[in-house]
């Protein structure tokens, strides 16, 4: 087929193209140019996924020997405990885990439930020192109307001491592997 005729539907028609019969009459050929287009279309679509697959495997497999992902980085500890005030589990809170002093890393932290916590090595914090900072809210019984679609909602309130979180006195020394963090609060 010539490359004149292969361009579309408004292309000239030869003798060499299907829309003709063998009695050179013209016949609807505009089947063929449309599923012709939808195959080269298809057909290129195909290549594109097949090498956006293929260079999201070399990226992988880059990743992986090249050693992204792998203990290069600071190295992180596991850290576990209870959270108590006044003898009582907190019921839900969250605590994080300040980095002070000459420890450089993000701040790590974990929910605290039923007066539990566990942060995992993966996402824990780098060896070294930290201040933590422990928060619980409750109900108060009151609620307020914040307008539009949310309507009334029921208000909270930080319920533990500012030595506890937003000017906290508690200090932990992250060290390699498991650490142990339990933190004994009093209201007062």
């Amino acid at each position: 087929m010539s490359s004149a005729n292969s361009d579309g539907p408004d292309a000239a028609p030869n003798t060499e193209s299907p829309c003709h019969d063998h009695h050179d009459q013209t016949v609807d050929c505009s089947v063929f140019y449309t599923t012709k287009f939808r195959l080269n279309h298809n057909l290129g679509y195909s290549a594109m996924r097949l090498k956006a697959g293929v260079f999201g495997v070399v990226v992988c497999l880059i990743a992986t020997f090249s050693g992204c992902g792998s203990s290069s980085g600071p190295k992180r500890a596991s850290v576990s405990g209870t959270v108590k005030l006044d003898g009582t589990p907190i019921e839900r809170g969250v605590l994080s885990l300040v980095p002070t002093g000459d420890t450089k890393g993000p701040t790590a932290g974990a929910e605290v439930v039923n007066g539990k916590y566990s942060i995992a090595e993966a996402g824990g914090p780098v060896l070294g020192q930290y201040r933590v900072e422990i928060t619980a809210s409750r109900k108060t019984g009151r609620t307020r109307d914040e307008g539009g679609m949310v309507g009334k909602i029921e208000e909270t309130e930080q319920y533990l001491p500012a030595k506890y979180n937003t000017a906290s006195e508690l200090k932990l020394e992250v060290k390699a592997g498991s650490n142990k963090g339990d933190f004994e609060l009093t209201s007062k």
